[in-house]
């Protein structure tokens, strides 16, 4: 019967554990467990509901864009001519856009590709054989770039056309972005409801926190990628991110079963250690890297990083457990007698030898694998428990420092490069000059960017933080959520690391304690690693953020870390509770029952506790202070110094070579929203801007100006500028500022950028030395803090200080006449070409005010204004008529050489802007100064007369001051004649006699008023001779074409010499101008040059209407042809319009003949244009 009995009790227990565990489950929905779980699910989906919205608020308008046709969603492209509509405005020639249609049609699904497009951005990276293209002449702008490729391939699309393209084209409709959300959200949340029930199953019950601090820092790191990308454009990788959640979830579950203090792995600890050394040497000799790094961390898809350091904490755990006693009781000999090698305790060296080859192993490995980042976690953290193990620093100490030694070698050698560039950065964070060595600089600007509060989800940009969804996910979380955001997030892992440290606490025996420690110290170490990178504390070491960043492999070992922990603090609360009960029984039995008043006898503290709690304690105060620290440089960068830090530049190394600073790209995207003014000529006809549409609305107007704009202009170019290379000289180039740096240049677009921006840059010149050379460089630094308000208030278009920089004038308007600057250039080249000249140069202006009219310097850049930055550029030549020829270009050869010819010859390049920086030997226009000079000396002098006779060889001229002056070749003796024949005729003779005879002070400083280089004559007989050879514009006597225009003005104008101008200033002020000499003056001068016209050296124009006064040169200049020279102004007489202008023919011979022709040319066409009368 008694055995019938036992066994009937022995089913009845049995029945009864099966049906407890059958309910455990429900453990999880206890109320303790439950609400937590409740709170943290309430915070994901707050994140999750802000940041669908933000991303969601283009899906109306992209939807009409699709439905118009503007845009194109390549996973539903039929054929290659549904491609041709968005391509017509990058590609210009049909045929070529035909063959960029159907290479782009090749990589959708309609096309044979296996599988959609997952983001826009696989069109960047399509390549072409550089070979066969380069002979292919119907495809002339991919021609150019094969035959220019230093590589066997060409990318099909420039970056410039694809960053055009991009906006035109998605990979999926609002519609399925919502599903593939909404699919995600479910999954992720799902995962964490699996792990909450999972763990439940054994009837265990652990750590009831761990699970919502992972589920709120999940959800923070799936808005974050969710917000890093374009919805409609780029690869949603928030599905990845929901994926490794869900197999981090069976991870966790699975790692929570095990009961860890009856594992045969604290028996087997070297077999963990065995596997982190087998993953290593893998990834030496199979290891790859993300592009431009020269680290080894994938491996066959995956990143085993995490994996190694879960192994080697599962084996530091089993070493120290079992020799810890050993390791602390039993010290080596001292190594002296001194009192301080006495006191000097070392370990047994056959104790703590194993583990130092192990770990010193493991990070010879990482050496190898070029990324130092794991073995300064690994160091530090077997430091770490050595320590606590030891209950001293001393050697940890020197352990850390040996591991940063490594570092700072890796520095001093250069190698791995990887590494050195991750110290150089951290060394100088704004002005190492390093390429990619802005990676601190993005974090910190991006942390600048949220400031205390943060943008909010979905509403910064941190998708211009580089790495933003691995390494630097907090500092796109810092922009988005503020100081108080990243607050919020240490304070998760700070309890994350104090809930690790109290499950360690509450282990029951050795092993379970120090493998909970390594645990929490792998995350707690990992988070302050990669903080205190990206804040500039440390380098970046490129650890993950746990929980947070984008990588199934970190995601499925972090939380199979998390499960460890709770299988860990399940057995810790069974242990803790079992002894409580034994400690109440033993009690009872001894002392019968305990009276009901008064306090609780103290628990007496364990062995685990009194051996290992101070250095626990001692090793958390470290971990808080290191904290601490890391929130004091986030409070500085986010809060104290936001806006400073914000603006500030960063020296980098640019793909040209050349050190520039550059800026928070933020500062960029605010001022793109201020739309850059245009610039117009005097009559309105648009002459640049940034907006295509100004352009297409002006179409009609711009084809009668002889400008073809499909062929002169891209839609893609963010500038632009129909007449090419006739306004480069005035106005640059903005997009490639090329020669903008240049003293010899004055650019619209550089000069009153401030004015065209909206916004003044207070651009400097610095001094520092060069990354590379250390050599002092001179470079231009921008102080960008006034668009800081734009960005701060960018969603508030009433705020004041919006509205401030918004409402400004930019539209700027030039003096030019372009429909004058057109013909004349055109003018220009045809006489230059027929005289079968290369250079040549001429200025029109207005002798009232000095308002340029015309500026032409020939000649212009007539090839691409950006080098290959395009397919197809017109050149901005000029047929005969007038017309702007738009030639489709080789797009890398005209500028190519261009640039050659520049390097070779500066004076020669089509970027010198002759005539406004060209100096030259004025020859006989200069005449008119040195009249000028003797008239207002003594004005009795042009009654004076002096003898021009006939020298040896056939030559006519004089000796003066020992020197033989002749004149032209074909001139008659002139006699003794005064100053107005001897103007009229040219005589160099009677000007140097005159010369002399006024003297070097007279005419140095008439020549100084009218703002000519007159030269620096050394002692008294040099001024003599240089006043006689610089009376007829010779010696050191040099001038621009402009210079000579404003001389010929200057008489014009009575006297007074204007300043010249090109813009029409915005508030209208009037242009300086210098009486240089008196009326009268100016009457008999311009009376002499209207001789030269009627019956001197240019009276072949001596019938053109209205009449010209002018004045010839031919410049005589060493080993080479003479300039040819012509200055003027018209109409002579009674006028209410007139010009003034000069032209340069550079070694076009005698002055009267085609220079003299131009100009009467030139006159013409201003009359026929209205502009004089």
């Amino acid at each position: 019967m008694s055995a019938v009995l036992e066994a009937r009790g022995r089913t009845t227990l049995s029945t009864a554990a099966e049906r407890r565990r059958g309910r455990a489950w429900l453990g999880a929905f206890q109320p303790d467990r439950l609400v937590p779980m409740g709170l943290a699910l309430a915070v994901a989906l707050a994140g999750i509901a802000m940041v669908y919205p933000a991303k969601s608020t283009s899906f109306a308008a992209a939807r009409r864009a699709l439905r118009s046709g503007e845009w194109r969603n390549l996973n539903a492209v039929r054929g290659p001519a549904e491609l041709d509509q968005v391509l017509r405005a990058l590609v210009t020639e049909p045929a070529e856009r035909a063959f960029v249609a159907r290479r782009i049609f090749q990589e959708l699904p309609a096309g044979g590709a296996r599988r959609p497009l997952e983001n826009v951005g696989a069109l960047a990276a399509i390549r072409l054989s550089a070979v066969p293209l380069a002979a292919r002449g119907d495809l002339p702008g991919l021609s150019a770039r094969a035959a220019a490729a230093r590589g066997a391939t060409i990318s099909l699309l420039t970056p410039e056309q694809f960053q055009a393209l991009k906006p035109l084209l998605v990979v999926r409709t609002g519609g399925a972005f919502r599903g593939a959300f909404l699919l995600n959200v479910l999954i992720l949340l799902g995962a964490f409801v699996l792990m909450q029930v999972g763990l439940h199953l054994t009837g265990r019950s652990g750590d009831r926190f761990l699970l919502p601090v992972a589920l709120i820092l999940s959800a923070i790191g799936f808005v974050m990628i969710v917000s890093l990308r374009d919805p409609l454009r780029d690869q949603m990788l928030f599905t990845r991110f929901a994926q490794g959640a869900l197999l981090g979830g069976l991870a966790l579950v699975a790692c929570s079963l095990p009961i860890y203090e009856r594992s045969v792995l604290r028996r087997l600890a070297f077999l963990p250690l065995l596997g982190a050394l087998g993953l290593s040497l893998a990834l030496v000799l199979f290891g790859s890297g993300p592009a431009g790094s020269d680290a080894k961390v994938n491996l066959l898809g995956t990143q085993p990083m995490e994996l190694i350091r879960l192994l080697l904490v599962l084996f530091l755990a089993g070493y120290f457990s079992s020799r810890w006693v050993l390791l602390r009781e039993l010290d080596e000999r001292p190594l002296g007698d001194s009192s301080w090698l006495r006191g000097l305790r070392l370990p047994r060296l056959h104790h703590v030898l194993p583990v130092a080859i192990g770990v010193a192993v493991s990070i010879a490995f990482f050496f190898v694998q070029r990324d130092l980042g794991p073995a300064l976690l690994l160091g530090a953290l077997f430091l770490s428990l050595y320590a606590v193990t030891r209950r001293e620093v001393g050697l940890a100490a020197l352990g850390l420092a040996a591991v940063l030694g490594a570092f700072a070698l890796s520095h001093a050698i250069g190698f791995p490069r990887t590494v050195s560039l991750r110290t150089a950065m951290w060394l100088d964070p704004w002005e190492n000059g390093l390429a990619r060595g802005d990676q601190i600089a993005h974090a910190l600007w991006a942390f600048a960017s949220g400031g205390l509060s943060g943008t909010g989800l979905g509403l910064g940009a941190p998708a211009m933080v580089p790495a933003a969804h691995t390494d630097l996910i907090l500092a796109a979380t810092g922009e988005e959520l503020g100081f108080v955001g990243l607050l919020a997030c240490l304070t998760l892992y700070a309890m994350l690391v104090i809930r690790g440290f109290r499950i360690a606490r509450r282990a029951p025996e050795a092993y379970t304690m120090f493998l909970a420690l390594g645990l929490t110290l792998g995350l707690g170490l990992q988070t302050l690693l990669i903080a205190a990178g990206v804040t500039g504390l440390l380098p970046l070491t490129g650890v993950v953020t746990p929980f947070l960043c984008y990588g199934r492999s970190a995601q499925i070992i972090h939380f199979a870390t998390l499960g460890i922990l709770w299988s860990l603090s399940a057995s810790g609360a069974a242990a803790a509770g079992g002894a409580a009960v034994s400690e109440a029984r033993g009690r009872l039995s001894l002392a019968g029952p305990r009276p009901r008043s008064g306090p609780p006898s103290p628990a007496a503290p364990r062995a685990l506790d009194l051996a290992f709690g101070r250095p626990r304690g001692a090793l958390l105060a470290v971990l808080g202070a290191a904290a601490l620290v890391v929130l004091g440089k986030l409070s500085w960068v986010q809060v104290a110094r936001a806006d400073r830090t914000f603006a500030r530049g960063s020296l980098a190394l640019q793909a040209d070579g050349e050190h520039r600073f550059e800026y928070n790209p933020r500062l960029r995207l605010v001022a793109a929203q201020i739309p850059r003014g245009n610039v117009f000529d005097r009559n309105g006809v648009l002459l640049a801007t940034s907006r295509w549409k100004d352009l297409t609305d002006r179409r009609s107007d711009l084809e009668r100006l002889g400008v073809d704009l499909d062929r002169a202009c891209l839609a893609t170019d963010e500038r632009h500028y129909p007449f090419g290379g006739l306004t480069y000289h005035l106005l640059g180039d903005l997009v490639s500022r090329r020669n903008w740096g240049a003293t010899n240049t004055s650019f619209v677009e550089r000069s009153h950028d401030a004015f065209l921006s909206g916004f003044d840059d207070h651009a400097t010149v610095v001094t520092l030395r060069d990354p590379a050379t250390r050599e002092p460089r001179r470079l231009l630094r921008r102080d960008l803090s006034g668009l800081v308000p734009l960005w701060r208030h960018r969603h508030e278009p009433g705020h004041p200080s919006v509205r401030a920089v918004m409402s400004r004038s930019r539209d700027l308007t030039l003096t030019i006449d372009v429909r004058l600057q057109t013909r004349a250039a055109a003018l220009l080249r045809e006489q230059v070409v027929a005289a079968g000249l290369e250079r040549g140069s001429l200025v029109v202006l207005d002798p009232d005010n000095g308002e340029l009219l015309a500026c032409v310097s020939y000649p212009w850049p007539t090839g691409p204004l950006r080098g290959d930055a395009r397919l197809a550029v017109a050149a901005a030549g000029l047929g005969a008529g007038g017309t702007v020829e738009a030639r489709p270009a080789a797009a890398g050869s005209a500028a190519a050489s261009e640039i050659a010819d520049s390097r070779v010859d500066p004076a020669a390049s089509p970027l010198m802007d002759r005539a406004r920086f060209g100096l030259y030997p004025p020859g006989s226009t200069f005449k008119v100064v040195t009249a000028a000079a003797a008239l207002t000396e003594n004005p009795a002098l042009a009654r004076a007369r002096f003898v021009c006779r006939r020298l040896g060889g056939g030559r006519v001229g004089a000796v003066v001051e020992g020197r033989l002056v002749r004149d032209d070749v074909a001139d008659e003796p002139h006699g003794a004649i005064a100053m107005e024949q001897a103007t009229v005729a040219s005589c160099n003779a009677y000007y140097a006699q005159l010369g002399r005879q006024i003297g070097w002070a007279a005419l140095s400083g008439m020549g100084n008023k009218f703002e000519i280089a007159m030269g620096h004559p050394n002692g008294e007989a040099a001024e003599r001779a240089h006043a006689v050879e610089s009376a007829y514009g010779q010696a050191q006597v040099v001038a621009t074409p402009l210079g000579m225009a404003r001389v010929a003005a200057a008489i014009a104008a009575g006297g007074r010499l204007p300043a010249a101008t090109a813009v029409r200033e915005p508030t209208a002020r009037r242009s300086v101008e210098n009486a240089v000499i008196d009326a009268r003056t100016a009457e008999a001068i311009g009376g002499m040059m209207r001789g030269v016209v009627t019956r001197g050296t240019a009276r072949r124009i001596a019938g053109v209407f209205p009449p010209i006064a002018g004045k010839t040169g031919t410049a005589e200049i060493e080993n080479a042809p003479s300039h040819a020279w012509f200055i003027g102004y018209a109409p002579f007489g009674q006028a209410r319009r007139r010009i003034a202008f000069s032209i340069l023919l550079e070694n076009g011979g005698y002055g009267g003949a085609r220079a003299t022709e131009l100009a009467g040319r030139i006159v013409a066409e201003a009359r026929r244009l209205g502009i004089i009368g």
